[in-house]
């Protein structure tokens, strides 16, 4: 679950299975969401504590046709370049 910085909306981001290419799931085509919007973690999930920045909005597509809108994210860190990663519980 993760919190856009502007505007408090949130939403929950989620892997595309290509490394530097995330997505907010199921956001409604009204929802005010622009490219360059910070997202942070929320808290919300219980698995991550609030305010950690986890990418900013790359690209908006709000295509008529579809339900929903496509929002990719670009993440803050460099995916493809962790040798370790530390998880807190």
């Amino acid at each position: 679950p993760v919190e856009i910085a502007r505007n408090h909306l949130r939403a929950v981001l989620v892997g595309r299975g290509m490394m530097g290419d995330l997505e907010l799931a199921n956001v409604v085509k009204t929802a005010d969401i622009q490219v360059g919007d910070v997202l942070y973690t929320s808290g919300v999930g219980g698995h991550f504590p609030f305010g950690y920045r986890v990418g900013t909005v790359s690209h908006v597509d709000k295509n008529s046709n579809e339900n929903f809108a496509k929002i990719t994210v670009s993440p803050s860190a460099n995916l493809d370049k962790l040798h370790f990663v530390l998880l807190l519980w």
